[in-house]
């Protein structure tokens, strides 16, 4: 009978212990079995390789496969300047299809490059090579233009004090009188973005026996009876040349012949506001068998300095808007068959028109610009 239950406590013992056993060796191989990497996100294609002819753009689809979040996709390599794709930064449930644009310039060499787009997403990574044999442009007809040189470019908005008097008196009597004047001076190309024009006047102490009368250049602009303090009168705008007289008088006291209208001012200013773009405009001519064959124009320039923030620079072959964005930090080099919204430029026989111009406050000095017309010869 003690045999028995001592063979009983074994066997107990053996079962646990084997399961202990069994628990570790499960434990051990799923600790010690290395993670696995992510495979990556699907891509169509895996691979690309494109001839493009110097100077020109090409655009291809990318697809993007799979359930996948927080896609990021960056190129890499010596072409990495010339991709760009028409969205970033998203999430993927089935598939989502990219645009990538490249762009190859001009004054690259003939030759085969090459480089990778990276996708990125929180499941995983993808690289895929991509290719770009260079060939040259063939039977075409180059016409360099006068170059545009070096000009600059603004857009303003602001106030200015064109003159200011301080503690000052007019007066008006029948045997005397004091008057005060102000002038005011406006650049010529500055008067057509002269918005507003107020003439702000302090009184400091009047016996407001007569009017206050106020003339710019002859013409009467105000006459009414007022008290002490701020007088705000505005200008009409089309009053306003290039050289302005304010002239500030007391109106006569009237039937009081015994005494005068006196007015104490402390302070009176001039005031403009202007508001507008300060724009650049070349015009360039065209010959009959330019326009019938034109292929596209190339453009650059260097940006010497500007205001901070960047505004946005808009370029416009005669009506059509080629570009309207924040440049590249030091050199403008680019090329254009069409305008932002895919239409054929149109060009006509004799004058054509570029332009430059912003429609926000800042500025751009623009250094060495050249213009090139490229027609099918």
């Amino acid at each position: 009978m003690f045999l028995l239950k001592s063979q009983a406590k074994i066997d107990e013992f053996g079962i646990i212990l084997l399961a202990a056993i069994i628990l570790i060796g499960i434990l051990a191989f799923v600790w010690g079995t290395p993670p696995t990497s992510l495979p990556g996100p699907e891509v169509k294609p895996t691979s690309k390789s494109l001839t493009i002819a110097s100077g020109s753009t090409s655009i291809f689809d990318f697809e993007i496969i799979g359930t996948l979040t927080n896609v990021t996709l960056t190129a890499t390599g010596e072409i990495s300047s010339w991709i760009s794709f028409n969205k970033n930064n998203f999430d993927v449930v089935n598939s989502t299809t990219v645009k990538v644009t490249i762009k190859v310039p001009s004054w690259v060499g003939f030759n085969t490059y090459t480089g990778n787009i990276v996708v990125n997403s929180a499941e995983g990574e993808k690289i895929v090579p991509i290719t770009i044999s260079v060939e040259e442009v063939v039977g075409l007809v180059s016409h360099a233009f006068p170059p545009l040189g070096d000009f600059s470019i603004s857009y303003r908005e602001s106030s200015e004090v064109l003159d200011s008097k301080e503690d000052f008196k007019v007066s008006k009597g029948y045997f005397s009188e004091n008057s005060a004047s102000l002038h005011g001076l406006v650049d010529k190309t500055e008067l057509p973005f002269v918005t507003e024009t107020f003439l702000y006047i302090t009184i400091e102490e009047t016996n407001s026996i007569g009017n206050l009368i106020v003339f710019l250049n002859d013409q009467k602009i105000f006459d009414k009876k007022v008290g002490s303090g701020l007088e705000v009168i505005p200008i009409n705008v089309s009053l306003i040349g290039e050289s302005n007289i304010i002239i500030i008088k007391a109106g006569s006291p009237g039937w009081r012949f015994w005494t005068s209208t006196d007015y104490k001012i402390k302070l009176a200013e001039f005031t403009v506001d202007f508001k507008g773009s300060v724009p650049k405009a070349f015009n360039f001519s065209l010959e009959q068998v330019e326009v019938d064959n034109f292929d596209y124009l190339h453009l650059i320039f260097r940006r010497e300095d500007s205001s901070r923030p960047l505004p946005e620079l808009m370029i416009k072959v005669n009506s059509q808007i080629i570009f309207w964005s924040k440049p590249p930090l030091l050199l403008f080099n680019d090329t254009f068959r069409k305008d932002m919204w895919g239409n054929p430029l149109f060009l006509t026989v004799g004058d054509n028109t570029i332009s430059f111009s912003i429609e926000e406050r800042g500025f751009y000095d623009i250094a060495d610009a050249l213009l090139v017309l490229y027609y099918r010869g």
